[in-house]
């Protein structure tokens, strides 16, 4: 993935779709293959196995349907070959098996296009490259998900893809137009407002990102991704207190971010602990003291959930980062949260003192504003 040129500063970030399976989409996007399934309760069974997940079933439903081909209407084989070959590359994607995945979209767009179902060899082009991405061959998976794009340009999905992979490429205004073109065909696509976010973020424009992750919080006020990349927005506009929230928002679904949370640590313990260094500079001894303690808490709390190395990461790349002018007052809080450590150790384990200690409704944005 492209790296932003500022390491100290959080990323946007952008998620691919689909998150399921290529035949899922296949019988989502075509009319086609949508209608054929419906008329033969051999292919309505393997359409719950894929809805249920069980990739496994239905990969092996799809091989046994595919060797009694014949069985079928014949005005049907055609179409359906490519479709139910579809489930040899999601049941290797489901094992990681990213090569032989790539090969096997690959001989299904091949099918597909002597088909003549244009949507179909868009969705094995773009999980073609998909796989490619998996494997860190960023470049070519660019170039397969834009061959999705082209041969068929209604695939909202591809479309999708094209956006997040020029973004993390570097290529934002190229992302922001793919995204435009997505949200042409489908525009109550809440992924492609986030995405569309992510691009604009990284381009500056913080005030038109702003109005399209509104829009995606909007339709999903958890959703963890649109919140993170607002909490980017508003702590850029300086206004740390609505940042904080979003933050807050963003954790209690972090596990479905794309980076799993690193990315929205290092926002957090930034935010935390530039507010906490002003204040230091400020000589507000009783607001510094109580910010300080909150954010041990805060930690400690991290701590005890197992995720405590990210935010000494987080921490250890803001001291190597920071101006020469906040060395000072980082050494003052680095003192006071050494204090704070020792005083713990008297009440016990960790996770006895953050039980004890920590209030049932203390956050970041009460942290923040230093009044307990």
């Amino acid at each position: 993935m492209a790296k932003d040129k500022n390491r100290f500063k959080a990323i946007s970030l952008a998620r691919f779709n689909p998150l399921g399976n290529s035949a899922k989409q296949a019988m989502v996007w075509s009319p086609d293959i949508s209608a054929i399934v419906e008329s033969d309760a051999r292919l309505i069974e393997l359409k719950r196995l894929v809805d249920l997940g069980d990739i496994s079933g239905a990969s092996e439903s799809a091989q046994f349907l595919l060797s009694s081909l014949k069985s079928f209407d014949k005005k049907h084989r055609k179409l359906l070959k490519p479709f139910l070959m579809l489930l040899n590359g999601d049941s290797k994607s489901a094992y990681k098996l990213y090569n032989e995945a790539e090969a096997s979209y690959n001989d299904v767009a091949k099918e597909a296009k002597k088909a003549g179902d244009k949507l179909l060899q868009s969705v094995a082009l773009s999980f073609q490259g998909m796989r490619m991405w998996q494997q860190r061959n960023y470049k070519d998976a660019l170039k397969q998900i834009d061959r999705a794009v082209k041969v068929n340009s209604r695939y909202v999905e591809a479309l999708i893809n094209k956006g997040v992979a020029e973004i993390e490429l570097g290529m934002y205004k190229k992302a922001s137009q793919s995204l435009d073109k997505a949200l042409a065909v489908e525009m109550q696509n809440a992924l492609a407002w986030t995405n569309k976010g992510a691009a604009l973020i990284r381009m500056g424009k913080y005030k038109d990102a702003l109005s399209w992750l509104d829009m995606a919080i909007s339709a999903d006020k958890a959703d963890a991704l649109a919140n993170y990349n607002k909490g980017l927005v508003l702590e850029e506009q300086k206004k740390f207190d609505k940042a904080a929230v979003c933050f807050e928002i963003a954790f209690d679904a972090k596990e479905e971010l794309p980076d799993n949370g690193t990315q929205l640590y290092f926002a957090w313990t930034n935010l935390m602990l530039s507010q906490i260094l002003k204040t230091i500079s400020s000589n507000d001894i009783k607001k510094t003291d109580t910010m300080i303690l909150n954010f041990k808490r805060l930690t400690a709390s991290a701590t005890s959930d197992g995720v405590g190395d990210r935010i000494n990461e987080a921490m250890d790349l803001y001291k190597s980062n920071m101006p020469k002018k906040e060395h000072e007052h980082f050494s003052v809080f680095e003192y006071k949260m050494k204090t704070i450590q020792d005083a713990m150790m008297l009440w016990g384990s960790l996770r006895d003192w953050v039980s004890k200690k920590w209030p049932d409704d203390l956050t970041v944005a009460v942290a923040l504003k230093g009044e307990r």
